[in-house]
């Protein structure tokens, strides 16, 4: 949300809802204890290091604003685009109109946003290689906003926390109340997503991202 602001935001106090921040993600060591298998523990715990290291250091070359926080598909409101003749079972083309679920707004660094949306997006991808779901979404994004290198540079690993947070999160909420089976949605597809996320290399992710970027454009100036 560029351009806004509320003294609400200037706040730092530790809510529930701030341990979804990725500015909080240290924070996420205190859930590990959720996680059983160790090497998954050890991915985590690897993320979240890579986090510390890579993406914190550079925190003043990256742009400020109050971001939504959970830009996942289940607070994306889409809708038919008008005029589509498109035969009986075949899918529809949709435009998002809105997002909804504001709990988890808060003043952060707005690369987050895209990052959260690249990770849900990917982890419910199936028609395709999930690492190519971050080519689309900045397709679309970079029609309409920009960002600087230092933000390229860390959204991958900004990706892989916030998977990372989704499924600690989902295990430890899990393990202390096992009727809460909705937490683990994400845990089927979400853990392999991690695994092959991370032990793709940054070369590798931003060529795939490119490449879909670059056809995209190929495509609108036709």
């Amino acid at each position: 949300m560029e351009g806004f602001h509320h003294r609400f935001f200037d706040s730092h106090t530790f809510l529930w809802n701030r341990i979804w921040d990725l500015a909080e993600i240290e924070r996420l060591r205190e859930f590990l204890v959720g996680v059983q298998d160790e090497n998954k523990k050890a991915l985590m715990t690897e993320i979240i290091d890579a986090f510390n290291k890579e993406v914190v250091p550079k925190y003043q070359l990256l742009r400020k604003s109050i971001i939504h926080g959970d830009v996942s598909e289940s607070n994306i409101i889409v809708q038919d685009i008008p005029g589509q003749e498109v035969a009986s079972g075949e899918p529809r083309v949709c435009d998002v109109s809105a997002l909804i679920d504001f709990n988890n707004m808060v003043s952060s660094y707005t690369v987050f946003d895209v990052a959260i949306c690249i990770a849900y997006m990917s982890i419910q991808c199936k028609e395709f290689d999930q690492r190519d779901v971050g080519g689309h979404i900045l397709a679309g994004y970079l029609s309409v906003q920009s960002m600087n290198h230092t933000e390229r540079e860390v959204l991958k690993v900004c990706v892989c926390a916030r998977i990372a947070q989704s499924l600690v999160m989902g295990a430890y909420t899990y393990s202390i109340d096992p009727s809460n089976v909705y937490v683990l949605n994400t845990a089927a597809r979400g853990w392999p997503l991690a695994s092959l996320m991370w032990e793709t290399s940054q070369h590798e992710i931003d060529s795939r991202w490119n490449k879909i970027i670059e056809e995209y454009e190929h495509l609108s100036n036709e």
